[in-house]
């Protein structure tokens, strides 16, 4: 596994990850992808067959503006 970088949890962090909820709430509900989100979140291991289709909500994830508006995460 990577290596993971060290974040300083304050007050702006948190601030950060609530917008960041809250923009990936309106995602779910504007493409009305919760299951495969779902998925997501539980399953990791995407190679694996009973997994086939999560690549569908990662591509979701990365082609959002979530991604380059919440740096700080």
């Amino acid at each position: 596994m990577g290596r993971t970088r060290r974040v300083k949890v304050d007050a702006d962090y948190l601030k950060e990850i609530e917008r960041a909820c809250r923009d990936l709430r309106a995602l779910i509900s504007t493409k009305q992808c919760a299951p495969i989100m779902l998925r997501l979140a539980n399953h990791h291991e995407l190679s694996h067959t009973a997994n086939k289709g999560l690549h569908i909500a990662v591509d979701l994830c990365g082609k959002l503006p979530i991604t380059q508006q919440h740096l700080l995460i």
